[in-house]
């Protein structure tokens, strides 16, 4: 029954240990879920987070801080482009920093 050629009487290859345990993400891979997540955004996901926000831009529009109402969308696009791009990269949220995101 001594047989060295089973699947138990080998070492276990790096590959599966990957799909195992994981392994870590480089920093090009994290740059490119960005860029990925970057280019997903769309006018359904700019609606939502007008919305999310509408109090906030109200104050702003009657105020006439129109800047800060660019500011607070593009903080907004960043938080979700880095939500889903930790999500992809590690199944979840709060990994990638919205100040990691340069888009």
């Amino acid at each position: 029954m001594d047989n060295p050629s089973s699947i138990w009487d080998r070492p276990v290859t790096d590959k599966e240990l990957d799909q195992f345990y994981g392994r870590e993400v480089t920093e090009s891979e994290i740059r490119d879920a960005i860029a990925r997540q970057a280019a997903a955004f769309d006018a359904n996901d700019l609606t939502e987070v007008v919305a999310e926000n509408a109090v906030l831009i109200l104050a702003y529009l009657q105020g006439e801080y129109f800047e800060d109402i660019g500011r607070a969308i593009d903080r907004q696009k960043r938080e979700t482009i880095a939500r889903r791009a930790s999500i992809e990269l590690y199944g979840r949220v709060g990994v990638i920093q919205a100040s990691q995101v340069l888009v």
